[in-house]
């Protein structure tokens, strides 16, 4: 995973991120073209995560299902 970008420092307000900016735009720059890229790399985890929790919430439905058949199964075997 990539590391989140930090800012070249923390303005307070926008006054002082403007004049932060104008003082130092190769930077800032350098910052905003680094958080694009990882927010882009978020969102492919993010994507690849929900396709993970999509098919083990599959897989979990499958094996509810398998484990109410075989008691089921079970308890006629008893009766």
């Amino acid at each position: 995973m990539t590391s989140r970008p930090t800012p070249p420092e923390s303005p307070q307000d926008t006054r002082a991120f403007a004049d932060a900016v104008a003082s130092n735009p190769s930077e800032w720059f350098h910052f905003c073209q680094q958080a694009y890229a990882y927010m882009e790399s978020q969102d492919t985890q993010i994507a690849n995560l929900t396709d993970h929790i999509a098919a083990l919430d599959e897989k979990t439905a499958t094996l509810e299902t398998k484990i109410i058949e075989e008691s089921a199964a079970n308890r006629n075997l008893l009766a």
